[in-house]
């Protein structure tokens, strides 16, 4: 609901804002088959969030917010040196906006071949830590 000028400053200033963090419960997408084959919660959630944040290309998709995913533009062709500088940033960007993610650490990047490279890190979220990997063309 949207409110007037006058109506926003006829609130007290002591009026707290109440954040809601949402079960995470949801449907399980199966690798394999990408079928929606059962119901998921908690770590299991959280793993396919990452997955799922890291195949969606930001700012890409208009069904995705510009919160959503991970920010590919000028990576691919690009020289070793700036992806792997960069890589860890946009990692770390791309799960800010999931309140279940608490960190994302312990980044290793290696070339993997002349055109890709592969970046190892771990995700600390309130289920425990998970290690993950992705790989990029370069």
């Amino acid at each position: 609901m949207a409110l007037l000028p006058e109506q926003l400053n006829a609130l007290p200033i002591s009026t707290t804002i109440e954040y809601i963090s949402y079960p995470s419960f949801t449907w399980y997408s199966d690798p394999r088959t990408h079928r929606l084959t059962r119901m998921c919660d908690e770590r299991e959630a959280v793993i396919q969030s990452i997955e799922e944040i890291l195949a969606v290309d930001r700012f890409k998709w208009s069904i995705f917010t510009a919160n959503h995913g991970m920010d590919y533009q000028r990576l691919i062709g690009s020289d070793f040196g700036y992806v792997a500088a960069e890589l860890k940033r946009r990692v770390i960007d791309a799960f800010k906006p999931d309140d279940r993610v608490l960190a994302v650490e312990d980044f290793k990047v290696q070339q993997i071949s002349s055109d890709a490279l592969r970046c190892d890190f771990t995700v600390h979220t309130i289920y425990g830590q998970i290690e993950h990997y992705m790989e990029v063309g370069i």
